[in-house]
């Protein structure tokens, strides 16, 4: 894969591709923009497929899973580097629905993901 490195300022007249934040929104919040970077134009679309599709289209840029690009990536896309990408951050929730029932793996997970987590 081919890397180049660029700005939030540099993106920000690029049309960006945001996948639908399709999470319940009964709970009585409001939706966020998770990852929409605030750019001046931007497509909206229902999956991962269809944000490759355009991007590979030449519509716009995408963050897309590192596993998607190298599955369907022939040579054509480019990697960009964002300058402070390490910033980026996704609100999570981590739960145990089933307290102490709850299997070894999940468990397993659960301890692995906490112990990542920053205070």
């Amino acid at each position: 894969m081919k890397y180049g490195e660029v700005t939030l300022t540099e993106l920000a007249n690029v049309t960006q591709i945001v996948i639908r934040d399709l999470g319940d929104s009964t709970l009585g919040k409001r939706k966020q923009d998770v990852g929409w970077l605030k750019g001046q134009q931007r497509i909206t679309v229902d999956n991962f497929d269809h944000a490759f599709k355009a991007v590979e289209s030449g519509v716009g840029f995408c963050r897309l899973p590192r596993h998607v690009i190298e599955s369907r990536n022939h040579g054509q896309l480019v990697v960009l580097n964002v300058t402070l990408s390490d910033l980026y951050q996704v609100p999570l929730h981590l739960t145990l629905p089933k307290g102490v029932q709850t299997g070894p793996a999940a468990l397993a997970m659960y301890t692995e993901l906490k112990s990542l987590r920053q205070t």
